[in-house]
């Protein structure tokens, strides 16, 4: 794997293991690295969603209070 790619968002993930994918099926890497990487990416998926979730929770929180 050439660089290190920057995993900050949803669509980074997308396109990671896009090219996962792409690898395994060149013949560039095998069945059961990939399995591991989609298994970590999907653990971040959720990861990044949730903290998406509380970031958006905190700001309607914030505006409710600045209203009050």
């Amino acid at each position: 794997m050439a660089g290190r790619a920057r995993l900050k968002s949803l669509s980074d993930l997308r396109r990671h293991l896009a090219s996962l994918i792409n690898q395994a099926e060149a013949g560039e890497l095998d069945m059961a690295s990939l399995s591991k990487l989609s298994y970590s990416i999907n653990v971040l998926s959720g990861l990044i969603q949730v903290s998406d979730i509380e970031t958006r929770l905190e700001q309607l929180e914030k505006q409710i209070e600045d209203k009050k």
